[in-house]
């Protein structure tokens, strides 16, 4: 993934920059900042602003956190920061911003995007796949093999040959897979194990 780090000396230097059109994808930022604009303002200018930038706080001070809660805000780092707590936020946000994205599908002049997060399941057919989503089944010229290699790390599983589901839907996983639109489908047995793994560490990741 390419990305670009800066660097400001504090929160209204970072606000001017947005202001001037240079919006961050994702903001580490301290709660307090001596008697510069502290964090928790920062996020509230964000959000009158309609900003989708996703927030990480850092502090040292742990009674401060109920107040820097917010919608964009993805988690606290507590100093001094560790390595692994950081990029594990780094990583869930970046799971969370790929469902955002949107794909091509469809076919002839009916081509037109759908999100990630809004596909239920994939289903092969031949060299094409058909894409459920909550008012139907859309058209793909892309093979399930495919679907299954741009959606990597997506929180997308194959549970068999036919069916790449997205765990985002899932309900439950026994004998089969409950999806929240009701429907039921068959987990080929020698997946099943890498399956409940997999949706259980998705799970926890969810509600950290």
């Amino acid at each position: 993934m390419d990305f670009e780090i800066l660097l400001f000396e504090n929160a209204d230097a970072y606000w001017d920059n947005y202001l001037h059109g240079e919006e961050a994808d994702i903001l580490l930022l301290d709660i307090e900042m001596g008697r510069q604009t502290d964090g928790i303002i920062l996020k509230e200018y964000l959000r009158e602003r309609g900003s989708r930038t996703k927030i990480l706080f850092t502090t040292s001070h742990m009674e401060e956190m109920q107040e820097a809660f917010g919608e964009n805000v993805c988690g606290f780092l507590i100093k001094p920061v560790s390595e692994e707590k950081l990029f594990y936020y780094l990583d869930k946000i970046c799971s969370t911003k790929n469902q955002m994205k949107a794909v091509l599908v469809g076919k002839d002049e009916d081509i037109h995007t759908v999100k990630l997060q809004d596909i239920i399941w994939i289903k092969s057919d031949g060299s094409y796949s058909y894409i459920r989503v909550k008012d139907g089944e859309e058209f793909s010229d892309k093979s399930l093999a495919e679907w299954e290699k741009e959606l990597e790390a997506m929180n997308f599983f194959r549970i068999h040959k036919s069916f790449l589901v997205n765990l985002k839907h899932v309900l439950q996983v026994n004998e089969k897979v409950t999806l929240d639109n009701g429907e039921e489908l068959i987990v080929a047995r020698r997946r099943k194990k890498e399956l409940k793994e997999t949706f259980k560490q998705y799970l926890i990741n969810e509600v950290r």
